[in-house]
């Protein structure tokens, strides 16, 4: 999910939704080191009308869909359960708080859930559990999201029926780095991932609420890249990150 950048970051901000064909592109070998360049590539020819013949096969792995009110576009997750793409279009105490269900066919909103939240508001990322237990986490810093500091996580569920969220008892006390950017969760070893600019922390579900600081995981990284997102392939223990300034997408190494 893009934004188009012409709009301040709101619950009205324009986007869209970027379908790949992993099956596709895995045999084009896009998962080989420096291959998965191959979708800018691709890009960029269509751009200028020098597409090859390579990037013909590359750009059929790829459907656009329309632009449509995608909010700040930073939180599109699968409810394993449902098997349900949603979505945060609206986040923060100084906005309405609004989910949204994305149509995996016509690659746009088809159902919205505006609800109410705490004097801290919704957070603007989203994960889902096994179960379908759906969960974010807010930076006590940002402006938005203000609670004193810690980072605070919230538990809940997502549907056409409605959506509720409640925080756990326990926080984070130290960020890991600034500023929300995505949480992931893992089925494989029930461990949450919170993503931030250029750090990542993580720590088992089942302690949530009794954590000590040794059960806590955390990674750091330079300052020259902006980590967007963290997924989980379904039964495995694969996982991929998303970065930005340039888009990359890497995969994770056992042990991290």
């Amino acid at each position: 999910m893009y934004v188009d950048g012409s709009q301040a970051t709101s619950s009205s901000q324009l986007g869209w939704v970027v379908r790949y064909d992993w099956q596709k592109l895995m045999s084009l070998k896009a998962n080989q080191p420096g291959r998965m360049a191959m979708l800018r590539i691709a890009a960029a020819h269509q751009a200028i009308n020098r597409v090859t013949k390579f990037d013909q096969q590359v750009l059929s792995a790829i459907e656009v869909g329309p632009k449509f009110v995608t909010g700040h576009a930073q939180s599109l997750a699968l409810n394993p359960k449902t098997n349900e793409l949603w979505y945060v279009q609206s986040y923060g105490h100084t906005s309405q708080n609004i989910v949204a269900r994305l149509n995996i066919q016509t690659l746009t909103a088809d159902y919205k859930v505006q609800f109410s939240m705490s004097r801290f508001g919704m957070g603007s990322v989203l994960t889902f559990d096994r179960s379908g237990e759906a969960f974010y986490w807010i930076d006590g810093r940002s402006s938005a999201t203000n609670t004193g500091g810690n980072a605070t996580l919230y538990h809940g569920r997502i549907s056409s029926k409605g959506a509720y969220f409640t925080a756990f008892s326990q926080g984070i006390a130290i960020n890991p780095k600034f500023g929300a950017q995505s949480i992931g969760y893992n089925e494989h070893n029930n461990r949450l991932y919170l993503v931030a600019n250029d750090g990542i922390i993580s720590f088992s579900l089942t302690s949530v609420g009794k954590l000590k600081p040794n059960e806590i995981s955390e990674s750091n990284f330079s300052e020259t890249r902006e980590l967007e997102g963290l997924v989980f392939m379904h039964n495995s223990d694969n996982g991929f990150l998303l970065t930005n300034r340039g888009p990359e997408m890497m995969q994770m190494v056992a042990g991290s």
